[in-house]
């Protein structure tokens, strides 16, 4: 009999203390990922390689196209291929070209190593209403940019700092 309760107290001991091995491994590579760190400095260009449409599928880009994010400003420009609300001054330039000066940036960790942030635009004379950032652990992620006269559009691509 107090060999099962040995045996019992060593696998409960051997459980706790790979369970705090798993955490401490978990905690270190959170504090190890420096996409993290930029996302919550708001310190970052997004840089799209890819983009979809509601009536496309996703098709890669020739040109590079980018937006920077910081304290105080966010400014870019992006391809533009969907349906547009109004009629567009400029038919032969179909970007979007944008300087934020007033916007609410939100950061949020989700699960499996997720993040996600949301840029929404207090500056009423632009057309971009807010983006919507997925980024994962590798720098890699997906952009919905939500525009107040077009359709929406997904950008894919990878931020860096």
């Amino acid at each position: 009999m107090p060999k099962f309760y040995l045996s019992s107290l060593v696998s409960i001991l051997f459980v706790f203390c790979f369970g705090i091995l798993q955490t401490n491994a978990q905690v270190a590579l959170k504090e190890q990922n420096p996409y993290e760190q930029i996302l919550k400095e708001q310190d970052f260009t997004f840089t799209a390689q890819a983009y979809a449409t509601a009536s496309s599928g996703k098709k890669q880009m020739n040109d590079p196209y980018s937006f920077k994010v910081s304290l105080d400003s966010v400014v870019g420009i992006l391809p533009y291929y969907g349906s547009s609300y109004t009629a567009q001054i400029n038919l032969t330039d179909g970007s979007i070209n944008f300087s934020i000066l007033k916007y609410k940036y939100e950061f949020m960790e989700k699960k499996k190593g997720k993040y996600q942030v949301a840029i929404k635009a207090d500056d009423k004379n632009t057309t971009i209403q807010s983006f919507y950032l997925t980024i994962f652990t590798d720098g890699t992620g997906q952009v919905d940019v939500l525009s107040r006269n077009r359709e929406p559009m997904t950008f894919y691509g990878s931020i860096s700092r």
